[in-house]
């Protein structure tokens, strides 16, 4: 029996159908092995993550796409993040921006421990990158750069709650409890100093935000250390009373620095038995100009804290006028002054310059 030849309509169905089934051929297969490659690269990426060298890799990859939002991101949940966001993704812009991470090597610190691995990243040329540590967290290292800017000391008083960056500082960073406040440390043959809790943070990029969770606390920062006090606003009446007191040391140092009162009113306001007693008792005020008159404006007194009944600290801002003829000389002065009450009188115990 002779076979019928298609017609030219039935041999382009035929065509279609086959080049249907091959597209979809083509299609499914493809599917499969993207499938299959995203299966591979997601546990390519797992097994990068289960190994601190993977973690570090992909942390760099982060920073080298300018994924900084990620990274903070990151650090939040694994790291508690006191700094801001947009500082610290400020301060990672500029700390790698000239940065490469072209065949970088990784090498771990005598210092990693149970808890925390830590690395120095090395580029090429065997130059130091950066410092970053590790935490594992289910089966997965997460990683954060350490800075060398800021590192904290919190002395606090009466268990305080505070916070920073809306973080509340628990009590995994006490580091030392009822110590003597590191504010007066350097006396000398006192029977006792007032006692704090010591927290110890560190990574900061900036001086940080503190804020005590209750409305009768206070956090004020060391004039020249990396500390914070963190204690009691005076009532309205230790107010007055304590800003009497800063006043008055205030102005008789100023005065004495000008040669325009004598050590001994200075003297009878400060507590003998400290390092900064016997700095000023060895001063030679003898260097200043010859002048007139002295006076203070624009007086500024803040940042009062009360460490418990015979322990306070404060500072103090104004212009001090110095005249001579009819030439004026204006000195914008600030300190922190520190204060201790020894046989019912107040005594400074240290001066800072703001």
């Amino acid at each position: 029996m002779k076979k019928r030849r298609l017609t030219v309509k039935e041999r382009a169905k035929v065509n279609k159908e086959f080049y249907f089934k091959l597209i979809n051929a083509f299609i499914a297969t493809n599917i499969v092995c993207f499938c299959a490659l995203g299966y591979i690269y997601f546990r390519l990426v797992k097994y990068e993550e289960a190994s601190p060298e993977g973690a570090i890799r992909n942390y760099l990859s982060l920073i080298e796409n300018k994924k900084y939002k990620e990274v903070y991101e990151e650090s939040k949940l694994v790291f508690d993040q006191f700094n801001d966001e947009a500082i610290y993704i400020e301060y990672l812009q500029d700390f790698y921006n000239d940065k490469t991470f072209k065949n970088a090597r990784f090498m771990k610190q005598s210092y990693s421990d149970d808890v925390f691995l830590y690395y120095n990243i090395y580029d090429e040329n065997d130059s130091l990158i950066s410092n970053v540590q590790l935490k594992k967290i289910d089966d997965i290292y997460h990683v954060r750069t350490l800075t060398s800017i800021w590192n904290f000391d919190f002395d606090v008083i009466n268990n305080l709650e505070f916070s920073i960056n809306d973080v509340i500082v628990n009590n995994s960073y006490l580091t030392e409890d009822n110590v003597d406040c590191n504010a007066f440390n350097d006396i000398k043959n006192i029977e006792e100093v007032v006692k704090v809790d010591r927290y110890h943070l560190d990574n900061f990029v900036n001086i940080p935000d503190v804020k005590v969770n209750s409305i009768s606390g206070i956090a004020v920062k060391d004039a020249i250390n990396d500390q914070f006090y963190i204690g009691l606003k005076p009532t309205f009446e230790e107010k007055e009373e304590y800003e009497n007191l800063i006043l008055n040391v205030a102005q008789t140092y100023s005065k004495y620095i000008t040669e325009d009162e004598k050590f001994y009113n200075l003297r009878k306001l400060l507590l003998r038995n400290t390092k900064f007693y016997q700095d000023i008792s060895t001063f030679n005020n003898q260097w200043f100009s010859l002048h007139d008159s002295v006076e203070f404006k624009n007086i500024e007194i803040f940042d009062i804290v009360k460490l418990d009944n015979d322990f306070f600290i404060g500072s103090i801002k104004y212009d001090y006028e110095v005249k001579a003829g009819e030439k004026i000389q204006v000195y914008p002065t600030g300190y922190q002054i520190f204060f201790t009450k020894v046989n019912d009188n107040w005594l400074c115990t240290n001066l800072l310059l703001l």
